[in-house]
């Protein structure tokens, strides 16, 4: 009987994808780049949103579409900028607080 490991047997993801046993350890992560691969689930969501601000939108995107995308990219970025003054908030108020 094959084995990729000490008692363990060959199985079929290993024969399709090849065993995970021959690929080196990563020990240096420095390059790694966090959330790369992260894809966010998507919601289908009914919204109202002002027409002047749908067609800039629309021509910021050219009219090739993907405007949604912008507005998801923007509504993204402040929802970050929000969360990361909300932090810096908490943080500047712990410091404050007597130990």
């Amino acid at each position: 009987m094959t084995t990729t490991g000490p008692d363990r047997p060959l199985t079929a993801a290993d024969l399709l994808f090849g065993s995970s046993a021959d690929a080196p350890e990563v020990l240096d992560w420095s390059n790694a780049i966090r959330g790369r691969f992260y894809r966010p689930t998507k919601r289908l969501l009914t919204l109202r949103v002002d027409e002047d601000v749908i067609d800039w939108f629309k021509r910021e995107a050219g009219g090739q579409g993907g405007y949604q995308t912008a507005m998801n990219r923007t509504l993204r970025a402040a929802m970050l900028r929000g969360l990361r003054r909300s932090q810096q908030h908490s943080t500047a108020k712990r410091a404050k607080q007597p130990a």
